[in-house]
């Protein structure tokens, strides 16, 4: 049985589906951002009535999350540490000094 709380937390979430294309992208960025990811599982599950959608879920949470994630921000960071760096030798060649 649905309670009154888990009702309203499906409806908040009923236009987040697989139906287009836009929505589908809308689905990936909040699984992404793991904004309420497992009311969209259970809505998803519930709507196929296969268990097979929670393995997508998991699935998704595994590749996206943890692995691509966590490259895209060790890239960025590994980029501006070398900018960084780059900075410092410049300033240090020029003789001007950065306060801070």
């Amino acid at each position: 049985l649905f309670s009154f709380k888990h009702m309203h937390e499906w409806n908040r979430f009923y236009p987040n589906n697989f139906n287009s294309l836009g929505n589908s992208f809308i689905v990936a960025f909040e699984l992404m951002v793991v904004n309420n990811w497992h009311v969209l599982m259970d809505g998803v599950e519930r709507a196929l009535n296969n268990a097979f959608a929670r393995l997508y879920f998991f699935a998704f949470y595994i590749i996206v999350v943890m692995i691509v994630v966590n490259l895209i921000v060790s890239f960025v960071l590994g980029a501006f540490k070398n900018q960084n760096i780059k900075v410092r030798h410049y300033n240090e060649r020029s003789g001007t000094r950065r306060e801070g």
